[in-house]
């Protein structure tokens, strides 16, 4: 990646422009779905796309006190498709944006473990 990239983008600068992606999520999908949502977009980033595999292994970690955890998880996904965070690719989901992509992995990447390698 460029310095450019690298400092100014995916720094401190960018850091400010992006925020609003996390900021505008927390409002949209409310607190009790964040923790879920923030899990599937630092999978995806991590791991490049979120396969149905993976996402069926990160609902077992969850409940909601009102609804089902299928219920909930189609309505994250339909959020971060219509926002544009993610799209369907060929291996399941992508980001839309290689720098929201990069920004959110090196945000929350650095101690996450892809739930498919976790041994749970």
């Amino acid at each position: 990646m460029s310095e450019i990239y690298e400092n100014e983008m995916l720094g401190i600068r960018g850091h400010v422009e992006l925020t609003h992606y996390e900021d505008r999520l927390k409002l949209v999908i409310g607190p009790e779905l964040y923790p879920l949502a923030l899990e599937i977009l630092t999978e995806t980033a991590t791991t490049g796309s979120l396969t149905r595999e993976a996402l069926v292994a990160l609902l077992k970690g969850y409940e909601f006190a009102e609804r089902n955890v299928r219920e909930a998880s189609e309505e994250i996904m339909r959020v971060l498709e219509h926002d544009g965070y993610i799209k369907s690719g060929k291996d399941g989901y992508v980001f839309e944006s290689h720098l929201l992509k990069d920004w959110w992995g090196k945000r929350y990447g650095y101690f996450y473990v892809p739930v498919l390698e976790r041994g749970i």
